[in-house]
């Protein structure tokens, strides 16, 4: 092909092309289908993709429940040296040993409609906190809004013997003062029966707060710093720049962040729970035996627990509200794969069996969907298969219950 005629074929090509695609995505449906994209971009309501065949797709955002980010850049494995690099670092001068500098501390917000505010106090206001995110957003807070505040230390200790009764002064010298916070500013006023003691803020840990739960309103973008904020009009452009606005008080602009900095994104946050969040209503085994209960582990994209389940056992759970569906992956893990082979049996409330799925080294992995049409109710159970109860470790991989 000559080059007069290269060029217009090359153009063609590029019109065709897709627009630049922001890394792999899981995409949740409302059904929770699942499915591998690259996202090209979201706005208006519409997200554009492109499918793991190379095909330009598009979703309606109403008909998803989340957008996960399937490899976080923490996640990667590590870009190799360039080879004079590595030749360097074995053959070249050793480098000098030095002590790492501690790493400065960062403060979190609670509130108490679940969202999660890493970063930096900037000033309290009284009866608010003011509060900068991601280094670029500037938040307020106000106290009956919040739940916990770490603001000079790490609270994890005082909060694990709080009684959420009351509110909690933690002092970075290990002191505790239980009562009501009154007012927060240069100095943070607690009203408690022994008096009202006012402490400097810099000498306050952190507080927690006894506010009542509440349900949270939009969408949610959970970041690779661990924050979890609330937004509206969320948009992702061809360039890999996400922006939103921000639900409640912003004192400076929107949320600005970059996708690949995102961990998932929560379209209908009350639209659904994580079954590992639900307490087991009975945990049994055949025979009578003594069953394993439940273990979780921890989900740090949406925030939805896998459940490991060691068979034989059967699992029930009393659903909070009217169910709609429900969904997971049944994995055995590699480890289990000598000898492990079991069933994983899924039953309704009204005691249908639903779906029965075995698992072995040569099919370690199957889809759980479920319609549940208004139970209130679900069991899943681990069997044993030929090779007895050995290696039976089953791990349901995100676990959902829609309602609707």
């Amino acid at each position: 092909m000559t080059a007069a005629r290269r060029i217009p074929a090359l153009l063609a090509l590029a019109a065709g092309a897709p627009a630049l695609a922001q890394g792999e995505w899981l995409l949740i449906g409302r059904d929770l289908t699942e499915r591998r994209v690259e996202i090209t971009q979201l706005e208006g309501g519409a997200l554009l993709f492109v499918d793991e065949a190379g095909r330009s797709g598009r979703a309606a955002v109403a008909d998803l429940l989340a957008l996960v980010n399937a490899r976080p850049p923490a996640e990667r494995p590590a870009r190799e040296l360039p080879w004079i690099t590595r030749q360097l670092e074995v053959f070249g001068e050793p480098r000098a040993l030095t002590a790492p500098d501690a790493a400065p501390f960062v403060g979190e917000l609670e509130l108490a409609d679940g969202q999660r505010w890493v970063g930096t106090l900037v000033s309290p206001r009284g009866e608010s906190l003011t509060w900068l995110v991601e280094d670029s957003l500037v938040l307020d807070a106000s106290l009956d809004a919040l739940r916990a505040a770490a603001i000079n230390a790490p609270i994890g200790d005082a909060r694990a013997s709080w009684s959420a009764v009351e509110d909690r002064l933690i002092l970075t010298n290990g002191d505790i003062l239980d009562g009501f916070v009154a007012s927060i500013g240069p100095t943070v006023r607690i009203e408690t029966p022994d008096g009202d003691p006012e402490s400097p803020i810099e000498r306050v840990a952190g507080l927690l707060l006894a506010n009542p739960a509440t349900d949270p309103a939009g969408a949610i973008v959970r970041t690779q710093r661990g924050s979890i904020i609330a937004v509206t009009s969320l948009a992702i452009t061809a360039t890999g720049h996400c922006s939103a606005e921000v639900n409640g008080e912003s004192l400076v602009g929107g949320l600005g962040i970059r996708t690949s900095e995102l961990r998932a994104v929560d379209l209908a946050p009350g639209d659904y729970i994580g079954l590992a969040s639900l307490p087991p209503d009975s945990v049994t085994a055949p025979g009578g035996a003594t069953p394993t209960p439940p273990h979780t582990l921890t989900d740090p994209t949406l925030g939805v627990h896998s459940l490991v389940l060691q068979g034989p056992v059967r699992v029930d759970w009393v659903l909070p509200r009217p169910a709609a569906r429900f969904a997971a992956t049944a994995a055995l893990p590699p480890a289990m794969w000598a000898w492990g082979d079991c069933e994983v049996v899924v039953r309704t409330g009204d005691g249908r069996e639903v779906q029965r799925e075995r698992l072995s080294a040569d099919r370690p992995e199957a889809a759980l969907r479920v319609p549940l049409g208004g139970q209130t109710a679900l069991s899943i159970e681990i069997e044993q298969g030929r090779a007895g109860a050995v290696q039976d470790r089953v791990i349901l991989e995100r676990p959902l219950v829609t309602w609707r």
